[in-house]
């Protein structure tokens, strides 16, 4: 009987044991979201496996989490297959030491870890992208915490009353990868002092950051310059630099990581577009300017301009034609204009050259009883003039009847014929003379047999010498005067020697001359006409022996046109007053030197 009641009692025992680990194994797994389930096994862990989101526990319903009854009895976790760590899904599972999170994890939930007080080891993969607010609070047994730089939202109060945490890698400082902030953000908020933390103000809040946290890792660049504010306690804080770009004239660099500006401003790197100021368009008279370029984001001068120089006139509208002069008539020189501006010259009036009479033929012979006929030519244009010739005197002799008395006015008379010969001589003072081996002169003053130089006559001769006189007809006369227009537009002469008995030079007397390069001027001129040089482009050399120029002596437009390389050699003791004398008349000063 005794036995009997012995095998009951044991079959009862075995029974209760078998139904005690029915209740255990039917109690130690389950589910954990749709598709998502769970197991603890003997050893104390807890394996969730399946796909697809765990379920996520409120605040107030946290012990609707299914293994929540056994939340004591969890030593390791083991997440595999969900794409989720459900939000408080470990809540204070206090003797938990590892965590084990599988690379289908991509986010771990608010609150997940919260109060896991023994959990000292926990690898966050690179797969997990989000970490919600309080995730690893309350976990005090974490000394060192990497945080991979797939994550790009890292919530509120994440590190809240990690008391030990020594060492912590994030890859940026904030909430999230563009929400950049304060270090305190992920550490609790509080009024009140808590001892093992340090208060930390930023923003009008008080943080309590652990004060074991020496050494923070920022493996990006991300960090905004206000991060770590009051944060001294931290001795050993590693970030990267800012990379890629440019500071320009007007703002920092923008990191191509972060788009975060830094550094300073670089006042060498213009961009953008410039503008250009103070330009000046080049006139005829006047320089122009290219203008100086300015950046438009700075204002800062960038180039300077240079200076062009002006553009000259143009000469080439024709305003009016050329009226040559005649015997009788003034001419006028063409008028051009500049094709840019009004400008004109020429214009000038040529004066009529007067006729340059021969020394007439008497067509017909005076006698006792009519006056003779003498007809002059003028050389230039073929026009004639008459002159009568006095009667001759009569030949018959007085009456011997006739008293003495009355023939003494009779022998007075014989002077008569003086004033025939006066015109004739006054004839011979404007009469043309030509020397063939020298050139063509007029006379100017019989009685001093003085001639005026016309033209030469050949104009093929390239160098020629003005002689001080020259021998016509037996008869030697002086040259003083070089008269108007004598070397006109000569093509081929290039020097001239102009005598010493000289004392006048003409207008336009060697105007046009495109070759001449040298000009001798004696020591007796002191008069120089209008335009004498005018358009010699060609002369380079002046030489001056004469101490009789004055400015009234020497017209104003004497020698415009000449080219700025024209020297002139002037008498020693007349330097100054010739430099600034013939300054004014159109030469170079700066090429006026002593002969």
């Amino acid at each position: 009987m005794k036995i009997k009641r012995f095998l009951i009692g044991a079959f009862v025992v075995v029974c209760m044991m078998f139904m005690s680990n029915f209740v255990v194994s039917a109690a130690s797994s389950g589910n954990c979201g749709k598709t998502c389930t769970w197991i603890l096994d003997d050893e104390g862990t807890l394996t969730i496996s399946g796909s697809g989101r765990m379920t996520d526990y409120s605040k107030d319903m946290y012990h609707d989490i299914p293994w929540y009854s056994h939340i004591t009895e969890i030593k390791k976790a083991v997440i595999n297959g969900p794409e989720t760590i459900g939000d408080r899904a470990f809540f204070y599972a206090g003797n938990m030491k590892e965590v084990i999170i599988g690379s289908s994890v991509k986010s771990i939930g608010e609150a997940a870890f919260t109060g896991c007080t023994s959990l000292s080891n926990i690898d966050i993969p690179s797969n997990v992208t989000k970490i919600f607010s309080s995730a690893f609070s309350g976990c005090r047994g974490i000394t060192k915490l990497t945080i991979p730089d797939t994550v790009t939202l890292l919530g509120s109060k994440v590190f809240e009353d990690m008391n030990s945490l020594q060492e912590l890698t994030v890859p940026f400082i904030g909430t999230a990868a563009d929400n950049l902030g304060h270090l305190g953000w992920w550490f609790q908020s509080t009024t009140t002092k808590v001892p093992g933390y340090t208060w930390t103000r930023y923003d009008g809040k008080y943080y309590l950051i652990p004060t074991t946290l020496t050494k923070i890792t920022v493996t990006s660049c991300r960090v905004r310059p206000y991060a770590f504010n009051n944060c001294d306690f931290v001795t050993d804080i590693s970030k990267k630099n800012h990379t890629g770009c440019r500071a320009t004239c007007t703002s920092p660099a923008v990191c191509e990581v972060c788009r975060q500006t830094y550094g300073e401003k670089d006042a060498s790197n213009h961009t953008g577009e410039t503008e250009i100021k103070n330009k000046k368009i080049a006139t005829c008279l006047e320089a122009g300017y290219t203008g100086d370029i300015y950046c438009k984001g700075c204002k800062e001068l960038l180039e300077a301009g240079t200076e062009t120089e002006a553009l000259g006139h143009d000469m080439t509208r024709i305003v009016s034609e050329k009226v040559e002069p005649t015997c009788e008539v003034d001419g006028k020189e063409a008028v051009i204009g500049c094709s840019r501006c009004n400008y004109t010259e020429g214009g000038i009036i040529l004066k009529a050259f007067g006729h340059i009479w021969d020394v007439g033929k008497i067509t017909k012979e005076p006698d006792e009883d009519s006056e003779g006929i003498k007809i002059y030519t003028c050389e230039k244009c073929n026009k004639t003039r008459t002159e009568s010739i006095p009667k001759k005197e009569s030949t018959q002799r007085p009456q011997p009847s006739q008293p003495v008395q009355p023939t003494q006015p009779v022998q007075k008379p014989q002077p008569t014929p003086q004033p025939t010969q006066k015109p004739q001589q006054s004839q011979s003072n404007v009469g043309r003379v030509d020397d063939k081996k020298t050139g063509k002169y007029i006379i100017t003053n019989a009685v001093k047999k003085e001639v005026a130089f016309i033209t030469p006559m050949s104009k093929n001769r390239k160098t020629f010498i003005i002689p001080n006189t020259v021998k016509i007809n037996g008869m030697t006369y002086k040259i003083t005067q070089i008269a108007n227009n004598a070397f006109r537009n000569n093509k081929k002469i290039t020097k001239v020697t102009i005598g010493n008995n000289i004392r006048s030079i003409g207008n336009n007397a060697f105007r046009g001359t495109a070759r001449l390069k040298t000009v001798v001027i004696g020591k007796n001129v002191s008069k120089i006409g209008s335009y004498a040089f005018s358009g010699c482009k060609k002369l380079k050399t002046i030489i001056i022996k004469t101490r009789k120029l004055t400015a009234k002596t020497v017209s104003q437009k004497a020698f415009k046109g000449t080219p700025k390389i024209t020297t002139a050699k002037v008498p020693g003791n007349k330097m100054k007053t010739y430099k600034k004398l013939l300054k004014e008349k159109g030469l170079n000063s700066k090429r006026i030197v002593k002969g």
